[in-house]
């Protein structure tokens, strides 16, 4: 089977093929099931068929296929990862971050470091704006640092080994009136560095305005209203500096 390389086009011609497949080898296969096999794969044409296959096998004749099945029988190969949308935050890329949010409220496994979710599981909207807010937090806590006049010069092209030699040292040293770091002496690590670069495309009050707005978002998510749509337009703001 041949498809074009236009998401619309691939997703109609998989599901027909999942059905003309199961129709063939009298396997009834459930809806809910193909698209829960269309994330697992991302669509990629030629993974599809060959998990298809497997499924239909595992069935046999007048066997069932359902979207658990699915869930147990089939590799993920479509998780998405969290840090990858910071990135495209960070970088002020509206296309590709509202793109990469898509894909975390598609219904796919999401990573975040060593932890994952289920993409569908109650409750992800507000853990996703919680993880979000605490980025915005950390990354305009590390650009009010960057923008004191003592502080040495730091951007985004700024290379890790000059970051840990110039810049995380000054981030280490205590702040009044707390006598410590609010970075907890850790501040040379990588996960700093990369935010310090994602922070240094906005200004603080970019930053500040960003997550004075996220209580509203939370207010909103838990009072129903469209999670995609509200995020989206939450994040579109976000990098547009709005």
């Amino acid at each position: 089977m041949r498809v074009g390389d236009d998401r619309k086009e691939i997703e109609p011609a998989l599901r027909r093929l999942a059905a003309g497949r199961a129709r063939e080898r009298e396997v009834r296969i459930d809806p809910e099931a193909v698209s829960r096999l269309l994330t697992r794969t991302d669509m990629q044409p030629g993974v599809f068929a060959a998990e298809l296959e497997k499924l239909l096998d595992w069935a046999g004749e007048g066997g069932r296929i359902t979207a658990g099945d699915v869930g147990e029988q089939v590799a993920d190969e479509a998780s998405e990862d969290v840090y990858e949308f910071f990135e495209a935050v960070g970088k002020r890329d509206a296309g590709q971050a509202l793109l990469r949010l898509e894909r975390l409220f598609s219904g796919r496994e999401i990573r975040a470091g060593r932890r994952s979710f289920g993409g569908d599981e109650d409750g992800w909207p507000q853990i996703f704006l919680g993880m979000l807010t605490s980025e915005i937090r950390q990354m305009l806590l590390l650009r009010a640092r960057l923008e004191e006049p003592a502080a040495p010069a730091f951007d985004s092209r700024t290379r890790y080994p000059d970051y840990q030699a110039r810049i995380a040292p000054y981030l280490d040293e205590p702040v009044a009136p707390f006598s410590r770091s609010p970075f907890g002496g850790g501040a040379a690590t990588y996960r700093f560095y990369k935010a310090a670069a994602r922070a240094s495309r906005f200004t603080s009050k970019e930053l500040a305005r960003a997550l004075s707005k996220a209580a509203d978002v939370d207010v909103k998510l838990k009072n129903s209203a469209p999670v995609l749509e509200t995020l989206t337009t939450y994040v579109a703001g976000l990098i547009a500096g709005s």
